[in-house]
């Protein structure tokens, strides 16, 4: 992700991002590789422009509920 689009993340997300996270904290076996970013929303209202800004600068996203699905 370049650093413009990460500085665009970071403004409109409240909670922290784990920038370069590993997805085994994320997992309920604690298995899983790197992420370059994993994004928790507190808010309803975050979700629409999340994805807005995700499909306009093409980056790819997968959800993960609480782990059993991957």
């Amino acid at each position: 992700m370049k650093p413009g689009q990460q500085q665009k993340l970071n403004e409109l997300i409240a909670s922290p991002i784990g920038w370069q996270s590993r997805l085994d904290r994320y997992t309920s076996l604690g298995i899983g590789g790197p992420a370059e970013a994993v994004v928790t929303l507190d808010r309803r209202q975050e979700l629409q422009p999340l994805l807005r800004f995700l499909a306009e600068e093409n980056i790819s996203w997968r959800l993960i509920g609480r782990g059993t699905n991957l």
